[in-house]
């Protein structure tokens, strides 16, 4: 790979990763919750209706369940974040 063909790509990841923030940034505690609810649910089903795909997608659908809680953990944390701040502007504003 040249120079040029490496920079393409690091600025095309770099690119992929700062859409990815802000759709996550995007998804709401609700979509999260969702997401999590639905990989749940296929690693719990899964097994028994298809063992040989499951075996071949378990370990990267734990991985994705894995993020998806961490992320809803800090969307809930940051939607907590946001409640405490607007009543620090309603209380400072005499709202």
């Amino acid at each position: 790979m040249n120079g040029e063909s490496a920079k393409q790509l690091r600025e095309t990841k770099n690119s992929v990763d700062m859409l990815c923030g802000i759709a996550f940034m995007l998804m709401t505690v609700q979509d999260a919750e969702a997401l999590v609810a639905e990989i749940e649910k296929t690693d719990a089903v899964m097994p028994f209706f298809s063992p040989t795909d499951y075996l071949k997608v378990s370990a990267t659908l734990l991985a994705h369940l894995e993020l998806a809680r961490a992320f809803l953990e800090f969307r809930r944390r940051i939607g907590k974040q946001i409640a405490v701040e607007e009543r620090k502007d309603e209380h400072s504003t005499g709202r």
